[in-house]
């Protein structure tokens, strides 16, 4: 038998053994037993991707233990980034119904040309009403990044 296969008889073995014990504590975090099942596919594909950090490890529940406790954060994290993105992007375009359709369609146009970076930035801070730091917290970037975005936005904006 190969090493490869060696490997995967392994991750398989942790999978039969403890696949139970990660589904429990991700759905314990994540609170959903939908998010939980996604989670346990999630940490088996990087349990495979990174298994030499197993090998280091020092008992297989420790490690697989971290891993989805660092896993399920990040999703939590992601989750709570896009619906703040979410409510920065849709609430604003809600309030300003009263804008014509001809300054919504060009404004539309505008944004849909944009990087999406550089369209992110731009929605949060003009569209969403955030301040340049509070934008770069909602992007997770940096102030100077978002200044740079924004600068990007306006060049575009004026050559188009």
């Amino acid at each position: 038998m190969t090493s490869a296969a060696l490997e995967m008889t392994a991750i398989e073995d942790l999978y039969r053994s403890y696949g139970a014990a990660v589904r429990r504590r991700a759905q314990s975090v994540l609170g959903s037993a939908h998010d939980a099942e996604d989670a346990l596919q999630d940490i088996f594909i990087k349990a495979i991707d990174h298994r030499d950090g197993f090998r280091n490890a020092a008992s297989p529940r420790t490690w697989l233990y971290r891993v989805t406790m660092n896993h399920c954060l990040n999703v939590k994290r992601d989750d709570t980034r896009r619906r703040r993105l979410i409510d920065v992007k849709v609430a604003p375009a809600t309030r300003q119904a009263d804008v014509s359709l001809d300054a919504r369609v060009q404004m539309s146009r505008l944004m849909g040309a944009m990087p999406e970076d550089v369209r992110d930035a731009a929605a949060c801070f003009y569209f969403g009403g955030l301040t340049q730091d509070e934008t770069a917290e909602a992007l997770g970037v940096s102030r100077r990044t978002v200044g740079n975005r924004l600068k990007s936005f306006r060049d575009l904006a004026q050559a188009s």
